[in-house]
């Protein structure tokens, strides 16, 4: 729980780009070439800053009702006021990316058998123009005005190939397989330039906090020990050999036609994340924890006392006077031992209009295997990420009489799993000699899951002509015709406020639209 008044702060984004392509048609006796060559440039910029940070710049947190942490903030603009703002130098952190990239690309048709054939380069610079930080002070934290000088963070050259295959297996165009691999680079926008600015958007102190008085209000000296969490320039470091992250696509699909006018497919895709980036603190790794503790799981519940209480075992950072120099506060913004693996079948059948009618039907199931954000610097809770999620879809157009269309839709999809969460408050581990605070899963993630959603949707429409050339269709909606109220997310936080629906399905609506065209 946190109390105060409400953050105020702002991000503006800008950027130009230049795009090109050319196509080439090349017919051989060895089948035909379509060669595809093209690049773009872009320059992008991100401008932020926070006028007020949660709180008031003094944000309390507490754990079960009692004081846990206090937060002091540091702002970073001199106003959020709109559209201006970045323009009138009054959001004072600046980072940029410049991107440039090439591809070439062959589709060489030669029989039954179609190649795709490509490479794409692409080339990332990410910096920060000369910018400045604002004198400020409250509680124990005090940050000077500074220039920080233009400073260029990275240059990535990467390049990616491409390749497809297509075989016709009976000769005859009705059975077709299709496969597919790609190398893609992830585009780092200015989030990792955000990462590495040593003027920080977010610019706050963490200190353990212990409201001795009990008036629900920081007081100074109420801060314990040193901090646990700062993002000051000091703080802020870019390990040189950041690399950027990357994907492996592979999929492959056979295609069948069933009858003239109904077609098959089924497929699986395999997609890879690694060397995903985040601000990561080495001076603190898993290897860091090694003093023990417990805590009180109030359970399902939320409240303390009742027959589904438990306890979590924990660890912390040893909390000793030299901690800061044993085990320091750096966050470095580098590569992470996180990655991401996600295995799909697809499944689907797609009739062509005929006889008035056309219909869709189809659905995947994934499984996935991730790590959370907080990987791998916090050695609490359950790692065990695997996860699951189906989807279906069934979908048609009818031709009615006088001219109408009606396209039913009906839709399935599974709930996100989710693990229960509890939020371990800073006190406990300070009472074991420890630091530690966070929120940890207390079960594996596929624990639970969100509710289902199925929605059922209709849209009718008609066409009209009227003089001049000018076209008209009307349309009439019907959105979530039974009225589901499925939660789409619950709190998923340990407390009172547990499986509490924090989005729900937009209720049964009606619309009436119409497109014109001349």
């Amino acid at each position: 729980m946190l109390t105060g008044s409400h953050s105020e702060n702002q991000t503006d984004r800008d950027r130009k780009q230049l795009t090109g392509a050319a196509t080439y048609f090349l017919d051989t006796k060895k089948g035909s070439h379509t060669f595809k060559l093209g690049g773009e440039s872009y320059n992008e910029t991100q401008w932020g800053g926070r006028e007020k940070n949660v709180g008031g710049n003094i944000e309390h947190i507490y754990n079960n009702g009692v004081s846990s942490q206090v937060v002091f903030g540091i702002p970073t603009a001199t106003c959020v006021c709109g559209r201006y703002a970045s323009d009138n130098g009054q959001l004072l952190v600046v980072n940029k990316l410049d991107q440039q990239d090439l591809f070439l690309n062959d589709t060489w048709s030669m029989g039954r058998v179609t190649l795709n054939m490509g490479v794409r380069w692409d080339r990332y610079h990410g910096w920060m123009p000369e910018q400045e930080q604002m004198a400020f002070a409250i509680g124990p934290v005090s940050v000077p005005a500074q220039t920080f000088p233009e400073t260029h963070f990275y240059t990535w050259n990467n390049v990616g190939p491409r390749i497809g295959l297509t075989y016709d297996l009976a000769g005859d165009g009705k059975t077709v397989l299709k496969a597919s691999y790609g190398l893609f680079w992830h585009n780092p926008g200015p989030d990792v330039s955000a990462g590495a600015n040593p003027n920080q958007n977010n610019k706050s102190v963490t200190y353990t906090w212990n409201d001795r008085n009990g008036d629900r209000h920081y007081q100074l000296g109420e801060e314990v020990g040193a901090p646990t969490a700062a993002t000051l320039a000091g703080n802020i470091q870019l390990d040189p050999n950041i690399t950027s992250p990357y994907s492996h696509d592979a999929t492959v699909y056979l295609e069948r036609q069933v009858s003239p006018s109904l077609g098959a497919r089924v497929g699986v895709v395999f997609k890879s994340e690694d060397d995903l980036i985040a601000q990561y603190n080495p001076g603190r790794p898993i290897e860091a924890y090694t003093v023990p503790y417990t805590v009180v799981d109030p359970g399902v519940d939320g409240v303390t006392g009742t027959a589904d209480d438990g306890r979590i075992n924990l660890l912390g950072v040893p909390n000793t006077p030299d901690v800061n120099t044993k085990f320091p506060l750096t966050n470095v913004t580098q590569n992470t031992p996180r990655f991401s693996r996600y295995k799909t079948f697809e499944a689907s059948l797609n009739k062509r209009l005929s006889n008035k009618w056309s219909a869709q039907i189809g659905g995947s199931h994934t499984w996935a295997r991730d790590f959370p954000n907080a990987y791998p610097n916090n050695p609490n809770g359950v790692f065990d990420q695997d996860t699951t999620r189906w989807d279906f879809k069934l979908s048609g157009t009818y031709e009615a009489p006088y001219g109408f269309r009606v396209s039913p839709l009906v839709r399935h999809q599974a709930g996100a799993n989710f693990a229960r969460q509890f939020s371990v408050g800073a006190g406990s581990a300070t009472a074991a000699g420890a630091i530690f605070s966070g929120t940890v899963n207390v079960e594996p993630l596929d624990s639970n899951r969100h509710d289902n959603i199925t929605v059922f949707d209709v849209r009718v429409d008609r066409g009209f002509n009227l003089p001049g050339g000018v076209k008209v269709r009307g349309l009439f909606d019907l959105f979530n015709i039974t009225n589901s109220n499925a939660a789409e997310t619950r709190t998923i936080t340990t407390g009172t406020a547990y499986l509490r629906p924090t989005a729900v399905l937009a209720p049964f609506t009606a619309r009436i639209g119409a497109r014109v065209s001349w």
